[in-house]
């Protein structure tokens, strides 16, 4: 009886190690998809918001300080936005992610349009003046987007809208609405929400199974012990 429950708990060593190997792996993937699905409407939240504190607000051209006119363009398959501005006024508003409005003949340009500015020739050719100031975080969606403002004159500004301020939720539409959003919750739940609960229930049930084995083992044990001391 003895060397059978030596057998059970030395022979059971090297699958129980597995095992913990396993239901380790588990725990851990589960905590980082968790985490990960967790964060998706976070990031897509704090995206629209980003995008909604750079929209224009508009009000009487006669009266309004800017003249701001968007156009959104691309630059092979990514999308470019390119914001054209004229100061009007001394008191201008100025877009989240400057510190001051680009000039006539300026531009203020995202790091990612910068990077492929100069990385590319026909990036280049789409940087429409001097580069004089870089977009923060705050004006841009996501790290890579492609932005840029660019300065100019009132009266060559075509088809510009006054402007009073930057910071118009209902100007835009955001990137994902609260409809879509909401399916995102639903699809995360479902195919990652579901598995992680079930991938759980497997390794809780392994390590279960793996203790009640070796605590058998060493019922098994404690009588020959017993009996050999004696």
């Amino acid at each position: 009886m003895t060397r059978l429950a030596l057998l059970l708990v030395l022979g059971s060593t090297a699958r129980g190690r597995w095992r913990a190997m396993l239901v380790t792996l588990g725990f851990t993937v589960a905590m980082v998809a968790g985490s990960a699905a967790l964060a998706v409407p976070s990031v897509v939240h704090a995206m629209n918001g980003r995008l909604a504190a750079r929209a224009p607000r508009t009000g009487a051209e006669h009266s309004a300080p800017l003249l701001v006119a968007t156009v959104h363009d691309y630059i092979g398959t990514r999308p470019l936005t390119r914001v054209t501005v004229a100061r009007v006024g001394a008191k201008a508003p100025v877009p989240p992610g400057l510190t001051a409005l680009p000039g006539p003949g300026q531009v203020a340009a995202s790091p990612g349009l910068i990077r492929l500015a100069q990385a590319s020739t026909a990036a280049r050719a789409r940087v429409r003046g001097r580069v004089v100031a870089t977009i923060g975080p705050a004006g841009l969606t996501r790290p890579g987007e492609l932005v840029e403002y660019i300065g100019t004159r009132p009266a060559a500004m075509r088809n510009g809208s006054g402007v009073t301020a930057f910071g118009d939720p209902r100007a835009v539409d955001p990137l994902v609405p609260h409809q879509e959003l909401m399916l995102i919750y639903v699809i995360l739940g479902l195919f990652v929400g579901l598995p992680l609960v079930i991938l759980l229930l497997v390794c809780t049930t392994l390590s279960a199974a793996s203790r009640q084995r070796r605590n058998a083992a060493l019922r098994l044990a404690a009588p020959g012990r017993s009996t050999s001391g004696g």
